[in-house]
């Protein structure tokens, strides 16, 4: 036999395996509502009461600050857009996906009432939007019970808002520039027949550097308090570890 037609005869056993897995493929869109637990650095508990009450005899005090930002979240939500495409293995189904989600978590509600009944100032939220490929693995245990782990890789963009007074001289204004991270993320779950999915989810967000986006305080600091002279405060950038532990529903299409 020759070389020629040993060739076209794997091209022929070739054609025929991928339309055959083509033709058992499924395509997916899963919509999911996120609950994110915060973790790492992004779930350290500041306690500024006590600072705040010292300091309130200056009216220009903003609490978190570069020394503080990207810290204390509290439990937050968020929402999730997935493409699937499963293939049946024969002893389950395995899907690579491609996801991005948008996560909102606010600063513990001690710390939000300080900026709303003492300092009437703009107070900072966190959002992270992680973008991941990765791939999943579903069996079906019973006519309604399907069962699936995955793993995903990716990017996150972390974005901290603003705090403080914008729009009065002499008093702290902070913005923020957050650097992106590697992002990973593991879950596992159970589909509820066809359509609704619940599961649980570590998803490791990544060490972002938080910069000073435009800050007054770091070319004058003799204007503000001496609270705002530590160099801790004054520093341009720090690094915060993100990660959540997310309870997730999703409905799929």
């Amino acid at each position: 036999m020759s070389k020629m037609n040993i060739l076209k005869k794997m091209a022929i056993v070739a054609v025929l395996f991928v339309g055959g897995a083509t033709a058992q493929a499924q395509m997916e869109n899963t919509v999911s509502f996120d609950v994110t637990l915060p973790t790492g650095d992004f779930n350290d508990n500041v306690d500024l009461t006590t600072m705040v009450d010292h300091l309130l005899t200056t009216d220009n005090f903003s609490p978190m600050s570069r020394k503080y930002i990207g810290k204390d979240a509290t439990i937050g939500i968020g929402g999730t857009y997935r493409f699937s495409y499963f293939f049946d293995v024969g002893f389950g189904e395995v899907a690579p996906y491609a996801e991005a989600s948008l996560l909102w978590n606010q600063i513990r509600k001690t710390e939000r009432n300080l900026y709303d009944e003492n300092l009437q100032a703009k107070k900072p939220t966190y959002f992270n939007i992680p973008i991941l490929l990765g791939v999943t693995y579903r069996y079906r245990l019973t006519e309604i019970i399907s069962l699936f782990g995955e793993f995903g890789l990716g990017y996150d963009a972390f974005i901290a808002t603003s705090e403080g007074w914008r729009d009065e001289s002499n008093h702290p204004f902070f913005t923020y520039s957050c650097k992106g991270a590697m992002a990973w993320q593991v879950g596992v779950g159970s589909y509820f027949g066809k359509y609704v999915s619940a599961s649980i989810h570590y998803y490791g967000l990544g060490n972002h550097i938080i910069e000073y986006a435009n800050s007054d305080i770091q070319n004058n600091p003799n204007n503000y308090p001496a609270y705002y002279r530590d160099p801790e405060v004054l520093t341009s950038t720090v690094k915060r570890s993100v990660g959540s532990l997310m309870l997730r529903i999703g409905f799929h299409f």
